[in-house]
């Protein structure tokens, strides 16, 4: 029984360190309003098995998860998200002597946070977070040829932080990943061991994961990523004069993320604008594809020009003003705007223009080059004009 203890108390580490492979945002909410995404996993677990000597010992098995999380992405830097999920790993049996041993876990969770991302040059953007989050888990042994019945329930809370960061080689195709920790005081009710009038823990929990991030040319408000992700619990499985444990748990995930705000495009794209064309004196245009803020090569190469023309002709100050097209609402247009100037102007600090002789602004939709109805996507206003 006293061994019993000892591995119903690494179970609970279990499910606790599972709690962390949460909805961890890995991809940067963009733009302004709603998003949401939807994720699905399978964990192996590598915790400590429950062991009545003799060779009869058993583990939970690998099982199915999934988790979610709604948000809202502030004309900011900031969101606000609120999300949770579930976990099971399945009944693993373990028979010695006509002895059998039946243990599996379940838990759920759920995690209230805000965030700030930051833009961190072409396309690249990182995002800290913090927030609280709520645990529930049951684990259970039985085994009626060696008299254990033990059921664990905990229920723990604390505060969580972590940061995400993304980055795109393409228009479509870029990688995303994140870190997380928690510090959990979970108070755990046990039933069937010498500890079951309960006790308190603080439960240190970090976690990871690394993935791939498609977004959809067609629906650029639609994104997937596959990854995996990585987690571990330290403290729990102390008790008394047994030494400390910890978990570790992984495996593969899939998400489905989601910007209900941005526009979906309905209508058809029409045939694509120069990357890149700067005009007379001392004024330069770039051009963006829809819905992006990424500065093409060719773009890049007219930032550089503009770039080393004002040092050469040795300007004071730089205006960079960023536009969008009609396609969308007046509020996502503006947030757009503004980050296709912020992604020029990184450009031209990384080739020696110090950034407080720069001065950005976002116009939206509202100084269109080219004239055209509501909704109409067209390539001509999708752009940054650089004056000095």
């Amino acid at each position: 029984m006293h061994r019993v203890r000892r591995s119903l108390l690494l179970a609970a580490s279990t499910a606790l360190a599972l709690g962390a492979a949460s909805i961890a945002q890995a991809q940067v909410p963009e733009q302004p309003g709603f998003y949401a995404g939807a994720t699905g996993l399978w964990r192996w677990n590598w915790g400590d098995r429950v062991d009545l000597g003799g060779g009869l010992n058993a583990r939970p098995r690998s099982g199915p998860g999934f988790s979610g999380i709604v948000g809202y992405k502030m004309d900011s830097p900031w969101d606000y998200a609120l999300g949770g999920g579930a976990q099971w790993h399945r009944n693993a049996s373990s028979t010695v002597g006509g002895a059998r041993l039946d243990t599996s876990s379940r838990y759920q969770y759920l995690d209230l946070e805000s965030g700030y991302s930051m833009s961190m040059g072409n396309d690249t953007a990182v995002r800290v977070f913090g927030g609280v989050r709520g645990l529930h888990f049951n684990q259970d042994a039985v085994s009626a040829a060696a008299g254990v019945e033990a059921h664990r329930n905990v229920w723990a809370v604390g505060p969580r932080i972590g940061i995400g960061a993304q980055t795109f080689f393409t228009q479509s195709v870029g990688l995303v990943g994140s870190i997380d920790g928690a510090l959990l005081a979970g108070n755990f009710k046990e039933v069937g061991t010498p500890n079951g009038s309960g006790s308190w823990r603080l439960v240190p929990v970090i976690g990871g994961e690394v993935g791939v991030q498609y977004r959809f040319p067609e629906a650029p408000s639609m994104a997937i990523t596959g990854g995996v992700r990585i987690d571990a619990l330290f403290n729990a499985a102390f008790d008394g004069g047994m030494a400390r444990g910890s978990y570790v748990s992984a495996g593969p995930f899939m998400r489905l993320t989601y910007n209900l705000s941005a526009p979906h495009g309905s209508a058809p794209a029409p045939a694509p604008a120069p990357a890149a064309a700067p005009s007379a004196g001392h004024s330069y245009m770039v051009f963006f594809d829809f819905d992006r803020a990424i500065v093409t090569d060719t773009a890049a190469s007219t930032i550089r020009q503009a770039a080393n023309d004002a040092k050469s002709g040795r300007a004071t100050r730089l205006n960079v003003t960023g536009h969008a097209d009609r396609a969308g609402g007046d509020d996502y247009n503006m947030a757009l705007s503004l980050r296709r100037a912020n992604a020029v102007k990184d450009v031209l600090v990384r080739e020696g223009i110090p950034a407080a002789q720069i001065a950005v602004v976002g116009r939206g939709e509202s100084q269109p080059l080219i004239q055209t109805a509501d909704g109409v996507r067209e390539p001509q206003n999708r752009r940054v004009e650089i004056v000095f």
